[in-house]
């Protein structure tokens, strides 16, 4: 099972996490938060802002928290950040799902057992 988890976030230096060091997605959100600047900004999931996405091995685009832990640890391939002005644009365009990504694709590299 892959453990580590590029991340990805729009005027910052992408970064691996180990995913299996979290036990749940406020660890997450509270950790990747404070990586990159913006504590308590990824929180309340009814607001617009910050919101974080993942990238799963169909190459589907979801939102981090709408399936259970377990199964998110499992498939998930990377994660993006995205900014306030990111999720609106991506809301304007449609669902997350079929939306192209603003920042860089996961790699095919990130596919593999890191």
């Amino acid at each position: 099972m892959r453990t580590y988890t590029k991340v990805y976030k729009r005027g910052a230096v992408g970064r691996s996490i180990d995913i299996t060091r979290y036990s749940n997605y406020e660890e997450l959100k509270h950790d990747l938060a404070r990586r990159f600047g913006i504590e308590g900004q990824l929180e309340d999931r009814h607001r617009i802002g910050w919101k974080l996405v993942y990238v799963d091995h169909e190459n589907d685009v979801l939102l981090v928290g709408d399936d259970p832990w377990e199964e998110f640890v499992n498939c998930v391939r990377c994660i993006k950040i995205l900014s306030p002005q990111e999720v609106q644009q991506m809301s304007l365009d449609g669902d997350f799902g079929n939306a192209n990504l603003p920042n860089q694709a996961c790699s095919s590299s990130d596919g593999g057992n890191t």
